[in-house]
């Protein structure tokens, strides 16, 4: 009974079938590059023409085609990241904005979810265009720094511009909308 579901030959693991060899030397040259990324701190883009996967060194690299401008983001974000925890996502900026609202001007717990709410509708709308923007721009660390400073100053702007008892809600919610799409950068 060779093709019964108790015959020695189903009964063989997934683990000890042959996989092709090509399948396991892609696994441990990805292994070897994320190795020598994670010793060296060089995050080079893996494409036919890194020098990593050709005879061509970056001496030689130099001499033909003279400087090359990188623009890869990869090793400078975490140590930006460090200073920008807090407009990470816009929210301890808001729940800051919400507290001094609340206990400086009288907003209302209702003006105050209002605010909550028109923020985070405004990063639903922006989150895929500015991933799909912020994905093929090519200074990605000059928008990061310039969408850092449109979140602390919309956020001064809040503290200045609010007045007592939410009379001037339709600018509160115009300037939360704004930094709610900014924050998605």
């Amino acid at each position: 009974m060779s093709g019964s579901p108790s015959s020695p030959s189903s009964r063989i693991p997934a683990s000890s079938q042959n996989i092709p060899s090509s399948f396991h030397a892609q696994q441990e040259q990805r292994q070897q590059i994320q190795h020598h990324e994670q010793v060296t701190g060089d995050y080079g883009l893996f494409d036919d023409n890194d020098y990593r996967h050709s005879n061509i060194t970056p001496k030689n690299v130099k001499e033909q085609q003279g400087p090359i401008e990188v623009n890869d983001a990869r090793p400078i974000l975490p140590n930006a990241a460090f200073f920008m925890g807090d407009l990470r996502d816009g929210l301890p900026m808001i729940n800051m904005q919400s507290s001094f609202l609340m206990s400086c001007k009288n907003f209302t717990e209702k003006d105050i979810g209002l605010i909550f709410f028109v923020f985070g509708i405004s990063q639903v709308i922006f989150m895929a265009p500015a991933g799909y923007f912020i994905d093929y721009a090519k200074n990605k660390i000059t928008m990061v720094l310039y969408a850092s400073a449109a979140i602390s100053a919309l956020t001064v702007l809040t503290a200045l511009l609010a007045r007592e008892d939410a009379e001037n809600m339709t600018l509160m919610l115009i300037i939360h909308f704004i930094q709610g799409g900014v924050t998605c950068l």
